[in-house]
């Protein structure tokens, strides 16, 4: 079994809208069964069904800073180079 925080320490309520969405794609010629899961901030996360290995790389990025008095924040958040975002 493997999992995959889209957004760590949610605070923002930005997880995953709906169900994510199985499919069978191809990369490098070789038929890879993945899992599509769309997050409110815009990203798509692509994962490999197996191994939970991101097939479209989501770099952690470092995000802004500050929350209420005793909570915490997290430093970066991961972005997935395929979004809805412009």
């Amino acid at each position: 079994a493997w999992s995959y925080q889209t957004v760590h320490h949610d605070l923002w309520d930005m997880d995953l809208p709906a169900q994510p969405t199985l499919a069978d794609i191809t990369v490098n010629g070789q038929k890879v069964p993945v899992i599509y899961a769309p997050a409110k901030t815009g990203n798509i996360f692509v994962l490999d069904r197996r191994n939970g290995e991101l097939v479209v790389p989501a770099p952690e990025k470092p995000v802004p800073q500050g929350a209420a008095k005793g909570d915490y924040v997290t430093p970066t958040q991961p972005f997935s180079e395929l979004s809805f975002r412009p």
